[in-house]
């Protein structure tokens, strides 16, 4: 017996070492062909300098009958394919492995990889979900390690690392509001002093300018982040936090201009409308003027004031995320005093508001579904995908506002629940000449109408391997981690 598995370990074994080397060998080729490429591709950016190296390059690329626009692309798509190809393995050694061959052929090429093009590549092995920048954390902190390579690598690394520096994973953030107050300028270093705060002693010039780098920020982790960081003073005023969020919202503004995304979440009953209603005075207010991405996480009664003002302010959205949204107290949609409820009015204003939306996400939301379809009508022309997940349609009306989404490309309903006949009622017989797929995941058989609806759009958008209705019996818990 103990034979027995002893040889079964030993194949097992070989057998991982021979994929390792199967491995091996193909990451060594694909990268001599982008060895090759990238030299070509550096004759081309640094070509024009002198008339022989123009007719040296021009010859070149005539004899294989290429353009300098051909040779970049296929640099940059092979890159793209075989990176996607070995980092949708989720097993860190295997990403960085790839980092670590990237490291080679830049030891043993002349000149370096571009630097976009590696951060492309660090982008690829944190990044879950680009648009929102979610990274996976656990191969984000394995980043560090690029840090030491070469300056080249630690630019490209410090720029992911501090384009979304707050997280829940930043171990409250004090340290990232030190880094930060050691960059004010002495006048708002002394206004902090005068109200009582005490500031890290300046520091020599660091190596980069981190404030320049955000690019992402999540709100309430930053406001906790402060908060950790002011229980630590020896002279705690009230006014503190405010004053040290002002502070450090004036100096992202100044050194790194508009924000790309913003999160907002609930806060709880604790905190007051006065510091979610920072982001709206008159010299911080250009720092979400020009958002592309917000998430709104839920928001409770006090922080509504906030809620009304971004209709105003943000107007450029393209993605839109709203999520565990349950309001106060269930009502249908034709309800005269839902009219009442500013979080109702705020949402279907900040919706009709935009000027061209392509991505809107509800997840786990249970209220407001009326005023949210409703409000679609006006972004008819720019919206491409929207996504249904955990959703409650309890009480919704038609979907009016969905049927006349006509450029839709990607519709998703994944475990809602609610829908009726009612509601599909303005989708049938619509045409969405653009529509490439609906996904339908849920419990049980749900709305045979709306199934029959799904099947047949499927069927006409898609003639082979159309993703039909998928019945899911019973819910998986694990599956919740996609909402998260």
């Amino acid at each position: 017996m103990f034979f027995l598995i002893f040889k079964v370990r030993i194949k097992s074994i070989s057998l991982k070492r021979n994929l390792s080397r199967c491995c091996f060998f193909l990451i060594h080729f694909l990268f001599n062909i982008f060895r090759f490429l990238f030299t070509i591709y550096r004759k081309i950016l640094n070509a024009g300098k002198t008339c022989s190296e123009k007719r040296e390059l021009r010859s070149f690329l005539n004899s294989y009958s290429l353009s300098a626009y051909d040779i970049q692309v296929l640099y940059y798509y092979l890159l793209e394919i075989s990176l996607k190809f070995f980092l949708r393995y989720e097993h860190q050694n295997i990403s960085f492995f790839i980092i670590y061959f990237f490291y080679r052929v830049e030891l043993d090429s002349k000149p370096l990889l571009e630097s976009v093009v590696l951060e492309e590549i660090f982008m690829f092995v944190t990044e879950i979900d680009s648009s929102v920048s979610y990274y996976n954390h656990a191969a984000l902190k394995n980043l560090h390690s690029c840090l030491l390579v070469n300056r080249q690598w630690c630019e490209s690394a410090v720029r992911i690392l501090w384009r979304r520096p707050f997280s829940p994973f930043h171990n409250g953030g004090h340290k990232l509001i030190t880094t930060y107050l050691r960059s004010l300028d002495v006048e708002e270093r002394r206004d902090l002093k005068l109200k009582g705060i005490k500031l890290p002693p300046a520091a020599p010039i660091p190596l980069f300018n981190y404030p320049s780098l955000i690019r992402h920020l999540d709100y309430g982790e930053m406001l906790y982040s402060v908060e950790v960081w002011c229980r630590n003073l020896s002279k705690r005023r009230s006014d503190s936090v405010i004053s040290v969020m002002r502070v450090l919202l004036r100096l992202f503004l100044n050194h790194a201009g508009p924000l790309t995304s913003l999160k907002l979440a609930t806060l709880g009953e604790d905190y007051h409308d006065e510091k979610c209603m920072i982001l709206t005075e008159l010299e911080i207010k250009g720092l979400i003027t020009s958002l592309r991405t917000l998430s709104l996480d839920g928001f409770d009664y006090n922080q509504h004031g906030l809620l009304a003002r971004l209709p105003d302010l943000c107007q450029n959205l393209e993605h839109l995320y709203l999520r565990g949204w349950y309001g106060h107290q269930p009502c249908k949609a034709d309800d005269t005093t839902i009219m009442n409820d500013s979080a109702a009015v705020s949402l279907r204003r900040l919706i009709k508001a935009q000027k061209n939306l392509k991505t809107l996400d509800l997840i786990n939301c249970r209220a407001y579904l009326g005023y949210i379809i409703s409000a679609l009508d006006t972004q008819s022309i720019s919206l491409r995908s929207m996504k249904f997940r955990l959703v409650d349609f309890k009480d919704c009306g038609p979907w009016e506002g969905l049927a006349s989404c006509i450029k839709l490309k990607n519709l998703e309903f994944w475990f809602c629940k609610g829908i009726t006949h009612k509601m599909i009622k303005p989708l049938v017989g619509k045409i969405f000449t653009e529509l490439e797929e609906v996904k339908l995941l849920q419990y049980g058989i749900g709305c045979e109408e709306f199934n029959y609806w799904v099947n047949n759009v499927n069927g006409i958008s898609k003639t082979s391997n159309c993703n039909i209705c998928t019945v899911v019996d019973e819910f998986e818990p694990e599956n919740t981690k996609i909402y998260c």
